[in-house]
């Protein structure tokens, strides 16, 4: 999975980052007993389809809040380092950790920043990186992608997850498994005005 938007660096203009996928969570918000007794469902025989149509709906509450909602890994991949603002609010929130920051040197070697320079704060959904005082990024060379950010996202357990977004995902995959023989393409690309109405509450502000 990889997908890209813009954010924002304090005092400066959007900059555009790509999010790459590394390791999916192991579980979802919503368990299938949780979704069955949610839609009413007391036949076995559609647990597998039920199953995708949660993992659909998550995905789907994610990408519109910019939240990621269960354990997972992903690389932040950015062309540049941040070196006129001392910190900035980073994407794909909330963060538990940042496992690595690698770079692409002037000399085209891929070097790691060593965690004495930088710190996160990740108090917030959306986390803050910072440079700790008297420290600078390395100066990486001018290419795409030259940046790359490997994080632990998500709130770390299920009971951690607002459960408006469990709302959300129940709904929204209710929606699916009633419109899934309907045959109109468009009945399926789109989500009930209720679950957008949700999810526009905890949309991250600059996204």
């Amino acid at each position: 999975m990889y997908r890209t938007g813009y954010f924002q660096f304090f005092g400066t203009e959007p900059v555009r980052y790509g999010l790459s996928l590394v390791a999916a969570p192991a579980l979802e918000p919503v368990t299938l007993a949780e979704q069955k007794t949610f839609s009413r469902v007391d036949i076995s025989t559609d647990d597998t389809l039920i199953s995708s149509l949660i993992q659909a709906a998550r995905e789907y509450c994610e990408d519109f809040t910019g939240r990621r909602f269960y354990t997972q890994t992903w690389d932040l991949k950015l062309d540049y380092f941040f070196r006129n603002c001392g910190q900035m609010r980073m994407p794909n929130g909330p963060w538990q950790s940042i496992t690595s920051i690698t770079y692409v040197d002037i000399n085209g070697t891929t070097q790691t920043v060593s965690t004495s320079i930088y710190d996160i704060d990740t108090s917030d959904f959306e986390p803050r990186l910072f440079l700790k005082f008297g420290q600078y990024w390395p100066v990486e060379r001018q290419i795409q992608n030259a940046v790359t950010i490997r994080h632990v996202a998500g709130y770390g357990t299920a009971a951690s997850i607002p459960e408006r977004l469990k709302l959300a995902i129940k709904l929204l995959a209710g929606y699916y498994y009633e419109q899934r023989s309907a045959g109109d393409a468009m009945k399926l690309s789109e989500a009930p005005f209720g679950v957008n109405r949700i999810l526009s509450q905890l949309k991250q502000s600059w996204i």
